[in-house]
């Protein structure tokens, strides 16, 4: 398309370019500084991947506590994190301007969802490892327990039935 150079007056013409120029240099700034950040996280997980710093992560953190907690339950933490997390992507930006003591928050709480997420998948894959302490676990899990209690409560008379 042809924009001349000089016009009477004002010009929408030159108005839409100069605005969709001005969208065009900024998604080419982005996208540079996207693709330096890509090559330096992947220069970074390179690294430390080479000095052997991702090798005792899941057998040294800490999920002692996460072996109380029943399978099922675990399981319905990640659930719940997963729509905490979705909720505070989707609901409102966190990327505004002037940075607001509620943003500050709503970063905290997703990383806290994120967090949980990350620890009960550890945890969920060293338990698929140990064939054992998943069926342990299972065993020991709410479900279960409520299904025996209400299988027991089935599996007797009711009081009306009973003899006298």
């Amino acid at each position: 398309m042809i924009i001349p150079q000089e016009t009477k007056g004002f010009s929408q013409i030159q108005a839409d370019y100069a605005y969709y120029n001005s969208i065009r240099e900024r998604l080419l700034k982005e996208i540079v500084m996207l693709a330096i950040d890509l090559v330096l996280i992947v220069g970074l997980l390179f690294y430390l991947r080479k000095v052997h710093m991702f090798s005792g992560l899941a057998e040294t953190a800490p999920m002692n506590w996460l072996h109380r907690i029943p399978l099922d339950v675990r399981l319905l933490m990640i659930v719940i994190a997963w729509f905490i997390c979705k909720s505070h992507l989707y609901a409102n930006s966190l990327f505004r301007w002037p940075l607001e003591f509620r943003r500050l928050i709503d970063w905290v709480i997703l990383s806290l969802a994120l967090t949980v997420i990350w620890l009960v998948v550890l945890n969920l894959v060293k338990l698929c490892r140990r064939k054992e302490q998943l069926e342990d676990q299972w065993k020991n899990s709410v479900f279960k327990r409520i299904s025996s209690q209400i299988a027991s409560h089935l599996v007797k008379k009711p009081w009306f039935l009973r003899p006298c």
